[in-house]
């Protein structure tokens, strides 16, 4: 985001264009949501295993880049919109699934999603944004209530709701959110800025 990006842009890069959008509209934006930082640790789990170095480096880079892009977007903005920026669910706890090897990979991706969770929301509120925990509403670290989940049969609640609300536990094995689960990351932000505006 600070560097390019997958997209080509005229200013350079994703932050450069979103901050060159928030001052050319000043006044005119009343909202400005984050949802970065994920890309630094997606590959860092698999079936095989939680590679512990790339977790670490994930973090860090998220640590380290996270405030600087939110100060800037910040500054950009102005003081006239609300900033929020959101904490993530652990699609690795699909690993679940697999077995005994995927239930401990599961329980390490926890530990992983809190160290990088807890990068993410001081990031945040050192750049003056409210944080929509997400992790929070997708109960990232509840192994212990156990939900039905049609055609899985009883499954943690951190898990089932990785299962219900992401693509992870289909066939696809993809990592975003479905319908319902970009829903309930909606439900997360709206409570966030209602929350706000007491």
């Amino acid at each position: 985001m600070i560097n390019g990006g997958i997209c080509s842009y005229s200013q350079g890069s994703q932050l450069a264009a979103a901050e060159a959008f928030l001052r050319a509209h000043r006044g005119e934006v009343r909202y400005v949501t984050l949802d970065i930082g994920a890309n630094d640790v997606d590959g860092c789990a698999t079936a095989a295993g939680l590679n512990a170095a790339c977790a670490e480096q994930g973090v860090a880079t998220v640590a380290k880049q996270l405030p600087q892009i939110a100060a800037a977007v910040h500054r950009a903005g102005g003081f006239g919109p609300q900033y929020v920026g959101m904490t993530y669910y652990d699609p690795f706890l699909a690993a679940w699934l697999t077995g005994t090897t995927g239930q401990e990979v599961a329980h390490a991706s926890v530990q992983l999603s809190t160290s990088f969770n807890e990068a993410i929301t001081q990031g945040l509120h050192d750049a003056d944004y409210q944080v929509a925990d997400v992790a929070k509403g997708f109960a990232t670290d509840n192994f212990t209530t156990q939900v039905n989940v049609p055609g899985l049969g009883e499954l943690p609640e951190n898990v089932a709701r990785i299962c219900e609300w992401t693509w992870e536990c289909t066939p696809y094995q993809n990592i975003h959110a479905n319908d319902t689960g970009y829903g309930e990351i909606a439900k997360v932000f709206a409570r966030t800025l209602r929350h706000h505006h007491r």
